[in-house]
């Protein structure tokens, strides 16, 4: 049992450091940026494919509304400083995405509402996003839940049994 909780312990941390790390890196990114825009150094060019890997897995939207069209702005394109704004705000947004990230691991909350809906968790992670939406995924997912809750109280008791 000492082992599963330093186990768990050890992963909040190594999440916690994570997430910190990869918002520091954007921070250090985001100055990296505005000095090239610039023309001070060439900096933010040697680190852009990691910024544009760090950018992708938090998820943040690479459109830009303009009063013409929606523009995909990635960081690939060619106009750096064109989209001046719009980097500056795609990179804030990642930066405050892994914060966040960073700050909810270490709220109890948080793991105890993972470990309720956990079921819900893995079928999400299983299934693509066309069956998510599908009543009869909802509803096996809401029969595994139960099913998990009921077994998890089960297992408790017994355990409290043994014990006692």
């Amino acid at each position: 049992m000492l082992w599963l909780i330093l186990g768990g312990i050890g992963l909040i941390f190594f999440l916690f450091a994570f997430n910190l790390y990869r918002s520091i890196y954007i921070s250090l990114c985001l100055d990296a940026y505005k000095a090239y825009c610039e023309n001070k150094n060439e900096e933010f060019l040697r680190r852009k494919p990691i910024v544009a890997k760090y950018v992708t897995d938090a998820r943040v939207s690479p459109y830009v509304f303009t009063s013409y069209a929606t523009v995909n702005v990635t960081l690939d394109c060619l106009n750096f400083k064109l989209y001046k704004d719009t980097y500056i705000s795609i990179l804030n947004d990642t930066m405050a995405i892994y914060r966040h990230r960073a700050l909810s691991i270490i709220n109890p909350l948080k793991w105890i509402e993972f470990i309720i809906f956990l079921p819900k968790k893995i079928i999400n992670y299983i299934t693509t996003s066309k069956a998510k939406e599908s009543a009869t995924i909802n509803t096996i997912t809401k029969i595994l839940e139960v099913i998990y809750w009921i077994a998890s109280i089960i297992i408790i008791i017994i355990q409290a049994t043994r014990k006692g």
